[in-house]
């Protein structure tokens, strides 16, 4: 059982402190969403409504609603911006895995006096996909042979990071009116522009390497296969993005973007 799949600890790690950097202190009040400081969703709660279907060895499904917390952090305090209640769904075979998370209403904190949808997340659909083979390198590292991470933003926005084991990853981004599409090969920490219409250029390094935290709610039954396939998942496509840009340049290049 992982409560949150793709630890911030991970994430900071691999990229030497990038997310941090990214963020400027601003009062809370006049905060407009996640893109201006550090934001963590976490647990509010135990699930409820939970619903658990299957005939294990052969396939398992979970559903349940769980009341998910946003954490925003300034200047070392954490303060609890409000809510959301998720719908879950995880799947999972002897091939695949797969969750499904869907957004409702943001409810502000009673001193989040603004009511400011925090996060953004009001509406917005999560498909995170996987396939095996699942299994353990010579390094003892958790494999995956797929996975397709798909965004659906309240807003209009979408984000689609699909990566092919041992080949590459894709990075698709969309704000809504445009898009931009760049591709990461195996072994390179370089991204390659496929084509890009949206205002900056740069490639989105920090919103990518803050997606995990910000955008995947706590899940009690994610992974279903593979205890470890989450957080291994969070450290190869983070590792990828580790020397792409300078956290100027990133933090500049993902202001845009963030939904």
């Amino acid at each position: 059982m992982v409560t949150q799949r793709r630890l911030l600890s991970t994430v900071a790690a691999a990229v030497g402190g990038l997310a941090a950097a990214a963020y400027l202190p601003v009062a809370f009040a006049h905060a407009d969403d996640c893109s201006h400081y550090e934001c963590t969703l976490v647990s509010g709660g135990h699930p409820t409504d939970v619903l658990y279907q299957g005939f294990r060895p052969f396939f398992a499904d979970w559903k349940d609603t769980q009341p998910v917390n946003v954490d925003v952090t300034q200047n070392g305090v954490t303060t609890i911006a409000g809510s959301y209640n998720v719908s879950e769904q995880d799947y999972e075979n002897q091939f695949l895995d797969q969750a499904i998370y869907k957004f409702g209403n943001f409810t502000p904190a009673a001193d989040n006096l603004t009511g400011i949808n925090s996060d953004n997340l009001a509406g917005t659909q999560v498909y995170d996909f996987w396939t095996g083979p699942f299994g353990t390198d010579a390094a003892g590292d958790p494999t995956y042979g797929f996975n397709n991470l798909n965004i659906f933003y309240g807003n209009g926005a979408h984000t689609e990071i699909t990566t092919v084991s041992g080949s590459y990853t894709n990075y698709l981004i969309g704000d809504g009116h445009a898009t931009g599409d760049w591709i990461v090969y195996a072994g390179s920490s370089t991204p390659h522009m496929v084509w890009d219409s949206l205002p900056s250029s740069e490639f989105p390094t920090t919103y990518i390497t803050d997606l995990f935290q910000n955008v995947l709610p706590p899940d009690d039954w994610f992974p279903l296969g593979n205890a470890d396939l989450g957080a291994s998942a969070a450290a190869s496509v983070v590792t990828e993005l580790g020397s792409l840009f300078d956290p100027g340049a990133a933090a500049g290049a993902a202001s845009s973007l963030i939904p």
